[in-house]
């Protein structure tokens, strides 16, 4: 069958990789008869039903997984993550391989997962992806990914979540809202970002708000006690507030503040 895409995702939850799929499903032309292959449930397989046939097998059944990609005759097999990775590798697909890079190989697994453990992962998942078509989630990924990895067939597509354009003339007290949206761990570098804030905050009419939960929420709560700084979970609705603000929009915000 034409145009039929598997997109292969670690689990269904609420996770960064899992909404850039999602993303990229809703946003596809109808006409593009779409599957998805979960190694997990999650608290997001409605929103993926929706739109797309779902599948969810434990990663313990290998066979069955590769039996289901090698048999489904799709026209791409597009993986998000590495053990995603593994299995579209070697379903040996004689269509295009397609992998999204949510990460810098070494630095983040090694961050999360100890050295030699994530040094290991980033071999496996470079080895793996070596002759995928290759979309990096920034384009400081793919720039880390052809110049310290020499990775061929890499572009970017930034981000790639929903960002719904701000309303420009709707203003709440002429103060400006900056956001934070993400894990609050040290990976995402979260404390720089309130610490750049908190020194560059005095004076100006700036709030900034901090969308997540984490490790380090309890932590950072604790330490930077400050009237223009908000936590909120990360469950919570904000996007009607987001739209009438005059919004700076930002993953990663530390040069916001320089």
């Amino acid at each position: 069958m034409k145009n039929k895409i598997l997109f292969i995702v670690p689990s269904l939850k609420n996770a960064g990789p899992v909404n850039v799929c999602l993303t990229i499903i809703k946003n596809l032309p109808d006409f593009y008869n779409i599957e998805v292959l979960a190694l997990n449930d999650g608290e997001r397989k409605g929103e993926f039903a929706a739109r797309a046939k779902v599948t969810i097998f434990k990663r313990t059944a290998v066979l069955q997984v590769l039996k289901f990609i090698r048999k489904g005759e799709f026209s791409v097999v597009h993986s998000h993550c590495t053990v995603s990775d593994i299995f579209n590798y070697f379903s040996f697909a004689s269509a295009p391989q397609v992998t999204t890079i949510h990460n810098y190989f070494e630095v983040d697994f090694v961050q999360t997962k100890g050295f030699v453990k994530g040094m290991l992962e980033g071999l496996v998942g470079r080895f793996m992806i070596r002759h995928f078509h290759k979309v990096a989630c920034s384009y400081a990924v793919m720039k880390h990914c052809v110049s310290h990895h020499a990775m061929k067939k890499v572009t970017a597509i930034p981000n790639g979540v929903e960002q719904p354009r701000a309303l420009q003339h709707q203003r709440h007290g002429n103060v400006v809202h900056y956001f934070y949206l993400g894990v609050l761990n040290k990976r995402k570098n979260v404390q720089q970002v309130l610490e750049a804030f908190d020194a560059w905050c005095p004076g100006k009419r700036a709030e900034l708000h901090i969308i997540g939960a984490g490790v380090d929420e309890e932590h950072l709560r604790s330490r930077f006690n400050n009237k223009r700084l908000f936590f909120m979970a990360a469950s919570i609705n904000r996007m009607p507030f987001i739209k009438t603000s005059i919004v700076s929009f930002q993953h990663h915000m530390l040069k916001v503040f320089h």
